[in-house]
């Protein structure tokens, strides 16, 4: 369990940062600050409700954290692949 909270950790931290840069770097001009705002607010929120959710509804978070850390490990393996250095 101590790993899967490593691993979901680990990555959450270098995914908000890397797709900001992205948002930044592929966005138009025009659209930067907009895109980047709702990035942003949309995973910050996705926090949120899920706290929400295992405080007062279900309490059993373990498999959602293990799925969700699976998921963030086959994205990264993915990404690192096939997502270009810099766009």
């Amino acid at each position: 369990m101590l790993f899967l909270f490593f691993v979901q950790g680990f990555q959450e931290g270098g995914r908000f940062a890397v797709v900001f840069v992205y948002f930044i770097e592929i966005a138009p001009k025009k659209y930067a600050d907009i895109l980047c705002t709702i990035g942003n607010c949309s995973m910050g929120s996705v926090y949120l409700w899920l706290t929400l959710y295992f405080r007062y509804i279900d309490k059993d978070w373990i498999w959602t954290i293990a799925f969700g850390a699976c998921l963030q490990a086959i994205s990264l393996f993915i990404h690192l692949t096939f997502v270009p250095e810099s766009p």
